[in-house]
């Protein structure tokens, strides 16, 4: 089993065609390191294991292997049996909409595919199991994650029921 959490295929809102682009106009111009945060820079705080920065040639050599693997999955299957996908809805550093596009892909070559989207209103950030990110709520990620990683099939309606009680008492009164 293959379990792709929080996986980097492009960025929202652009679709694979134009992220296609954007990966080859990155792997053209030379690198740039580019601030996480372009206005705090050396005082944006982050955590002490992530850069401040980002290379644009790292993460186009990031992008450019996503869109190999969604390129080959339009007549490869994958080389695991079974795929799992687990998705936040409210990530807002990747797009969700490639990985979708390649599972469902991946089930055209027979491959079992189970998914579960962590729902918007649990206000996850893109780092859902980083222990030192508060936003990653590993309370309600990690029991996710294990099943996922243990091949539970009834997870998918089971689990979001769970992340839609965890955002209901989170909730404000």
């Amino acid at each position: 089993r293959v379990v792709l959490v929080a996986q980097f295929f492009g960025l929202p809102g652009l679709g694979p065609r134009f992220n296609l682009f954007l990966t080859r106009f990155l792997l053209f111009v030379p690198n740039v390191s580019v601030w996480k945060n372009p206005f705090k820079r050396e005082r944006y705080g982050g955590h002490a294991h992530v850069y401040k920065r980002q290379s644009t040639r790292g993460t186009a050599e990031v992008m450019r292997l996503g869109y190999a693997v969604f390129a080959d999955a339009k007549t490869l299957a994958p080389a695991a049996q079974s795929v799992a996908l687990v998705s936040n809805a409210h990530d807002r550093a990747i797009s969700n909409i490639i990985p979708e596009r390649l599972v469902r892909r991946w089930a055209r070559h027979g491959a079992e595919v189970v998914r579960h989207e962590f729902p918007a209103d649990l206000k996850l950030g893109h780092e859902v199991i980083d222990p030192a990110d508060r936003s990653a709520r590993t309370d309600v990620t990690y029991p996710v994650l294990e099943q996922m990683i243990e091949g539970d099939t009834q997870l998918a309606e089971t689990s979001q029921r769970d992340a839609r009680k965890a955002a209901r008492d989170m909730a404000p009164a």
